[in-house]
């Protein structure tokens, strides 16, 4: 038998040992409710009843101003476009050369030609992502030889003069909007012998076209000056020099072309090129990109000078530039992109204007 001394000393021993055991379970079965607790959590975050889906909703869209919408759709008409492209077939063939097919012809292909019907890269040199023309030239590109390289293009293109009703020349410098271009040729008749673009007036006085912002030229009158007035009639120039949109403005009036001028409803040409001293035409891309380039660049105020509204031809602060802009030259490979993003995916909420 145990005496008292002995059971006195086994007493904490066993009492301790208790102790431990007891912590131990303790312990062990917290971490298994723990666990538990966990796994049943993520369960419920994982997979969420329909119930606490729509309750979760209804709270968000409760605790927001009426403005915000349940089902926030963004749609975009295109029908009016998608119209106009059936009924005006055109044709965009662009001048470039070889050493501008990657710099600057490239990105034309990249942003705005796709949207005309079809189109061509017309070059003195073939190009397996641009699929260019080549003029097969016997001359070099340059200024100089212009004229007979337009003269080559006229030709070329000519033989597509039954599948398209309207052709429409641009440099790789130039950013054509094909939408607004159908719109402005809506009332125009590809039977009659007419042509259009920007209105130079200081060389020839019923005026001319740029070729930089583009030209266009109805079936009829691509015909009639192909037919009529290339190296055929005498008042069309055949000597060798730059200015090709002087003389193919010469040799169409000398076959009956006439010379079509579109103005958007505050009269500014929606064909741009260049500052024009004191009217319409210098309102353009190009006139408040200029004023931008006036600003200094560590001017404290970012801001073009106030134009003079006292100017009969000022209608409102949206003449600045043209509503329904056709071209754009001297435009940056970057600036495409910039352009065309504005275009096509800005879209001001609120702002809707009818044509």
């Amino acid at each position: 038998m145990y005496n008292m001394k002995s059971l006195r000393k086994a007493l904490p021993i066993r009492l301790s040992l208790l102790s431990f055991i007891y912590f131990s379970s303790g312990v062990f079965i917290g971490l298994l409710l723990t666990r538990h607790l966990r796994q049943w959590k993520t369960t419920c975050q994982i997979s969420p009843s329909t119930d606490d889906i729509h309750d979760a909703q209804m709270k968000y869209f409760s605790d927001k101003p009426p403005m915000v919408t349940r089902t926030p759709v963004l749609e975009v008409d295109w029908s009016r476009a998608e119209n106009l492209e059936k009924q005006a077939r055109i044709l965009c063939y662009v001048n470039t050369i070889p050493q501008t097919h990657r710099t600057k012809a490239l990105h034309v292909k990249h942003t705005w030609i796709t949207h005309c019907t079809n189109y061509l890269f017309m070059s003195s040199a073939p190009d397996e992502i641009l699929h260019s023309v080549n003029l097969n030239l016997t001359l070099n590109e340059s200024r100089q030889h212009l004229w007979s390289k337009m003269r080559a293009i006229l030709r070329y293109v000519y033989q597509y003069r039954n599948d398209f009703d309207f052709f429409v020349k641009a440099d790789d410098d130039t950013y054509i909007l094909p939408e607004n271009l159908r719109h402005g040729l809506a009332e125009i008749n590809p039977e009659e012998k007419i042509m259009l673009g920007y209105p130079f007036t200081h060389i020839i006085r019923d005026g001319h076209l740029s070729g930089g912002a583009g030209y266009v030229f109805t079936r009829a009158g691509l015909k009639a000056l192909v037919e009529e007035s290339l190296d055929r009639h005498p008042a069309c120039p055949t000597y060798d020099e730059d200015m090709e949109d002087v003389k193919i403005s010469i040799c169409a009036y000398a076959v009956g072309v006439k010379f079509r001028l579109l103005a958007d409803r505050h009269t500014t040409y929606p064909f741009s090129w260049r500052s024009e001293p004191l009217n319409e035409c210098l309102f353009q891309w190009r006139s408040l990109h200029h004023l931008f380039e006036q600003i200094p660049l560590h001017s404290k105020v970012q801001r073009p000078p106030d134009f003079d509204i006292s100017q009969p031809f000022i209608r409102d602060e949206r003449s600045l530039l043209s509503q329904l802009l056709i071209s754009d030259h001297y435009v940056n490979p970057k600036i495409m992109y910039i352009i065309r993003f504005t275009a096509y995916h800005l879209r001001p909420v609120g702002i809707v204007y009818e044509y």
